[in-house]
This record gives C-alpha cells, sequence and structure tokens, in this order.
C-alpha cells in the first residue's frame, strides 16, 4: 500500500496549471508536522491487515512530492531527516522530482546534498517532465526534458528504480515524443 505526502510546495518553477499551486516561494511543511503525519499512516496502514482485501505482507511505501522536494529544508531538518522518519517506521520512501538528481551539474547545492542524503534509502524515483509548462518554446521544453533525461541516466545506475513521467497535452504531445527521440531514447507508448 501506497500514502503520497507533500512535503512542501516550494518550486523552483510556477506552472500556471500546477494543480497544488507550488512556486518559487516558501511552504515546507515543519518536520514535527510531518512526524505526526507519518505516525497516523503507520497506524493507518498496519490497521489494514485487518481487511479482507488487503494482504498483510504488501510493503509500505510512502511516496514523498511536493513542489520540489529535492529543495526540502525546515531550519536543521532536511531531506535525509524525511527519509530516516520514514524508514524508522519500517516503511519504504519512494519520491518524485524534477530531474534534480544530477543537481551539482546545474548548480543547486542543496538539491544536490538532498539527493545524496536519499539515494541509498529509497525505493523509486520518479522523474516529472512537464511539457506543458513550455508550450509553445521548444528550445527550453527541449532542455529541461534534456535534464529530466539526464537525472534519469544518473538514477538508473544506482540501482533504484526510476521512470520519466511526462504530464503532457494532446497539444504538444508529438513535439515531446520528437524530443525525446531527437535526443536518442526509444519511446514505448503504452
Amino acid at each position: 500500500m501506497e500514502i503520497g505526502i507533500q512535503i512542501n510546495s516550494y518550486c523552483n518553477r510556477a506552472c500556471g496549471h500546477c494543480a497544488i499551486n507550488c512556486k518559487p516561494t516558501d511552504g515546507t511543511m515543519a518536520f514535527e508536522d510531518l512526524e505526526k503525519i507519518l505516525d497516523d499512516a503507520n497506524v493507518y496502514l498496519n490497521d489494514q491487515y485487518e481487511l479482507p482485501w488487503f494482504k498483510g505482507d504488501q510493503p509500505h511505501i510512502i511516496d514523498i512530492t511536493g513542489g520540489e522536494i529535492l529543495l526540502y529544508q525546515d531550519g536543521e531538518r532536511n531531506l535525509g531527516d524525511v527519509a530516516d522518519a520514514i524508514i524508522n517506521r519500517g516503511m519504504d520512501i519512494s519520491f518524485v522530482t524534477r530531474g534534480w538528481t544530477n543537481a551539482e551539474q546545474n548548480g543547486n547545492k542543496l538539491a544536490y546534498q538532498n539527493f545524496q542524503r536519499i539515494k541509498d534509502k529509497a525505493l523509486s524515483v520518479k522523474i516529472s517532465y512537464d511539457a506543458q509548462t513550455f508550450n509553445g518554446n521548444r528550445n527550453l521544453s527541449r532542455e529541461m526534458l534534456r535534464n529530466s533525461l539526464e537525472g534519469f541516466n544518473y538514477v538508473k545506475h544506482l540501482d533504484i528504480q526510476c521512470a520519466v513521467t511526462p504530464y503532457t497535452f494532446e497539444a504538444n504531445f508529438n513535439d515531446v515524443i520528437d524530443c525525446v527521440t531527437e535526443l536518442g531514447y526509444n519511446v514505448r507508448k503504452i
């Protein structure tokens, strides 16, 4: 069973269509509040064993999402503390990022440090590529896609399950496919 927790709404982008209104302003969950939520999630997940349709041998996964979770910091607490809090409660961790797994290369020290703190603890990583944000600007769209794919290449060598999840719309879907193909990747349509 998997539960998603949004630990921040801080993001280096301000996408107009963002369902949770993430932007480059402060919006970080206090670490103490997160611990309370994790305690509640742990109780909920353990209670699920009593349900006839739930198999007790399934892993308990907390999917950390946000804004950009690699930018999480609450005072002295960082993403490594978040991962430890999840693992110490007997749950696995998965997370969603915009592809800043290779943040050292693009100059974001906090994102790089946070990824280093969590990379050996995560069960899976989902790298989000948001094509709609750059609709009409093929060069910027390609650059952001390139960053997401570079992040994917970095993560796949760490023995972590990884996927790039493009958020796109019919209007620019073919452009995304063209970009991926031009960058030398194969596309698998589902």
